[in-house]
């Protein structure tokens, strides 16, 4: 929420019913103080130790966000229940040591809140007519499109939808709802949560909130090439990155380390050492990911998470603290063949050194009999594999990789 100062400020500065800009240009740059109030009910969400809520610690924030549309956004939550944010801001207030009254201070938010939403008087509205009349003149003339006859089809644009439904799971009371429709965009969100043990929640956090997102395994910009590549090495028809079983659900946050290559998936020993004495390595011995939606239990494996050595502990005060080593064993239906895919592109651009220490210790505490260098060496290799051309650029099928290499 906005300081109390600037509610004030705005009122004085629009009691008259007026239009007054919003964005003067000595505010372009400018930061602005926030009061960061939670939620009384956060304290009773199922949260992974280690990652549980740390806004008790958080005071005030900076940011470059407009004070108007933070007040407005508030004014929303405080008419959802205006006693509790009440409270909740009065105890803020007091563990911050601020000296306002919690009660004001919410009536002048939604007073603004309420001058700001209601029809505007007959002047403004006047002007805000002639002002739109003269933007319609001013703009360019529409595009005319001209229909050319062909086709164009997004790339991987499959969909993965199985027949006769997603009906195959009663190992978790979390387990999300069948979703509608075909596994796109937020649709293929929801056919992740579906699938995943944990549902709709983080993986790691065990948080369920707005903010949890679909992370790609397997990277949403692999080309075209290179799916036909590990296709074959699978043992699919075909590999569509846009699939739910190639989606972690992660927290936003979470999902940003991810991206920047801090975190790293890591299957169990015996499965690397499969795979490395096999050529095709099927999934769930189906053709295609769209038929694994037809198994009655669909596979669960067991993933090590560990973090390179790179990433920053999280700051003592932090709103969303996350304590990567705490974590054992976490589960998901994504194959291991994606998570060793996204190991083995990490690994071969930058090298073991920054997760051997992490995987070591992971080993050691949960009493698992491996080399730490060996399995992401072994991911590497296998990812190579996976992806290597013959001499001549040509795709290495995996049926003619043992004639090739003699």
């Amino acid at each position: 929420m906005p300081m109390p100062d600037v509610m004030k400020e705005y009122l004085a500065k629009w009691q008259d019913g007026g239009r007054h800009k919003v964005l003067e240009a000595s505010d372009e740059a400018k930061i602005h103080e926030y009061c960061v109030i939670p939620h009384p009910d956060l304290d009773n969400y199922a949260i992974r130790e280690g990652f549980t809520y740390g806004f008790e610690k958080v005071g005030t924030i900076r940011s470059h966000a407009k004070p108007h549309f933070m007040a407005l956004n508030a004014a929303m939550k405080l008419k959802e229940d205006k006693e509790l944010w009440v409270e909740a801001l009065r105890a803020f207030c007091k563990r911050i040591e601020l000296e306002v009254d919690a009660s004001s201070f919410v009536e002048d938010v939604l007073t603004l809140s309420d001058g700001w939403t209601a029809p505007p008087p007959g002047e403004a509205e006047l002007i805000l007519k002639q002002e739109k009349e003269q933007a319609a003149e001013e703009a360019p003339s529409p595009l005319v499109m001209v229909p050319t006859g062909e086709t164009t089809t997004p790339k991987h644009s499959k969909a993965l939808v199985g027949p006769g439904g997603l009906k195959m799971d009663k190992r978790s009371k979390s387990k999300a709802d069948k979703p509608e429709g075909e596994p796109r965009g937020s649709n293929l969100k929801l056919y992740a949560a579906h699938l995943a043990p944990t549902g709709s929640r983080c993986l790691l956090s065990l948080q369920e909130d707005k903010s949890v997102q679909g992370c790609h395994v397997v990277p949403r910009r692999t080309d075209d090439r290179t799916c036909a590549k590990v296709a074959a090495w699978w043992g699919l028809d075909e590999f569509d990155v846009d699939s739910p079983f190639n989606i972690f659900l992660l927290r936003a946050d979470i999902h940003c380390l991810w991206d920047q290559g801090h975190l790293m998936f890591v299957p169990e020993p015996h499965i690397i050492d499969s795979y490395l004495a096999q050529d095709i390595v099927p999934i769930g011995g189906a053709s295609s990911l769209a038929k694994l939606f037809e198994v009655s239990d669909v596979p669960v494996y067991k993933y090590c998470i560990v973090a390179h050595r790179d990433l920053p502990e999280t700051e003592e005060n932090a709103a969303f603290p996350r304590d990567i080593k705490i974590l054992g064993y976490v589960e998901s239906p994504v194959p291991p063949q994606f998570a060793i895919y996204n190991a083995g592109l990490m690994l071969s651009q930058s090298g073991p050194d920054g997760f051997e220490m992490a995987l070591d210790a992971f080993y050691k505490l949960h009493n698992v009999d491996y080399e730490a260098i060996n399995a992401l060496n072994y991911m590497k290799d296998i990812y190579q594999r996976w992806v290597a051309d013959d001499a001549d650029g040509d795709i290495v099928h995996p049926a003619t990789q043992n004639v090739l290499s003699l």
